[in-house]
Formats: C-alpha cells, structure tokens, sequence
C-alpha cells in the first residue's frame, strides 16, 4: 500500500477527545513509580529520581487505537495501515 498520511485523522481525533493538550500527571520517583491506570493521550510528570525533570510521555496504545479507528472509519483497511499508524505517531511525537 502506498504511504497514507494518518497523522491529520489522529490529530483531529485527540482535539474530539480533547486530549490535543499534555496534562500534567503531577510528580513521582522514575517510571516505575507511575500509578496503573488510563493516561491521557499526552501527558507530562516531574521525575525526583532524575534530578526533578520534566517528562514528556506519550500513552501509545491509546493513540494507536484511535489511529486506527480512524483510519477505518474513513475506509482504509486496518490490515494494512499499520507502518502508517506507527509513521503518524512519530510524526505526533516530533511536533
């Protein structure tokens, strides 16, 4: 399948969620302190096991999902869409 550019259908899919946005997430001791749950698409948190940084992270199984079901709801086929769902989060992760 020739490249299709996703990235337009995910961005628009986050501003409908409105998750377009990181939200803060609030503060913990390095990644494996991070609570279970559901993050946002987007999210940053300050790291006191890295000297208080701030982290930017991206929760991808949520945005791939969200790539994909907008892929197909606008009549691509899922079972091969995949390297652009994965191209379209990059591109998300560069912006």
């Amino acid at each position: 399948m020739e490249h299709v550019d996703l990235f337009p259908l995910l961005h628009n899919r986050m501003n409908k969620e409105e998750e377009s946005v990181p939200e803060y997430i609030g503060e913990f001791d390095g990644v494996s302190s991070l609570p279970k749950g559901d993050y946002p698409a987007i999210y940053f948190w300050v790291d006191r096991d890295n000297s208080n940084s701030v982290r930017l992270s991206f929760n991808t199984p949520k945005l791939e999902r969200w790539c994909m079901e907008e892929a197909v709801a606008n009549g691509f086929n899922a079972d091969s869409i995949e390297p652009n769902v994965e191209q379209a989060l990059a591109t998300l992760q560069q912006c």
